[in-house]
């Protein structure tokens, strides 16, 4: 029987990279994957991430039947994805790196300055280490923008 990771988060697709976003309830994750739509990014899924491995070890990620093209935003209410970016939706990727994000900045830990150790570290989904960046959510910081950057360092 495959073991599925059921996580609550958001799921993107960044120049082909799947981008699974983590942070408590309200921190932003769906706020975040409109501005990567609104960039051109593709959206796989939000709230509920299904992760399972595929036949090569990799991790693979849907959205739950239930959520399936709908995203949920503070303020603006549900979404339909497949409307709204019809060409821009897609029902799984493989899971290549995690962000979380976090509010409070003295959870957000960089006492290293800008030392990439300081926001690197792993996060284990079904026995697979994961690269894991921090993302702090401050007031006009532009996060897709960031996100980018970080999905660009990684295809480096």
């Amino acid at each position: 029987m495959q073991k599925i990771a059921s996580i609550h988060g958001v799921l993107v697709s960044i120049d082909l990279r799947g981008v699974l976003i983590l942070g408590d309830p309200g921190v932003g994750k769906s706020q975040l994957a409109l501005a990567l739509l609104d960039r051109g990014h593709v959206f796989i899924a939000d709230d509920l991430v299904l992760v399972s491995l595929d036949d090569d070890g990799q991790l693979i990620g849907v959205a739950a039947e239930v959520y399936q093209g709908f995203l949920a935003v503070r303020e603006v209410g549900l979404l339909d994805v497949k409307k709204l970016y019809p060409n821009q939706v897609l029902p799984s990727v493989t899971i290549d790196m995690v962000i979380k994000l976090y509010q409070d900045h003295q959870r957000f830990k960089t006492t290293e300055g800008h030392d990439l150790t300081a926001i690197q570290s792993k996060t284990q989904i079904l026995g697979k280490s994961l690269i894991t960046y921090k993302l702090f959510t401050g007031a006009n910081r532009p996060l897709a923008l960031l996100l980018e950057c970080m999905v660009k360092r990684l295809n480096t």
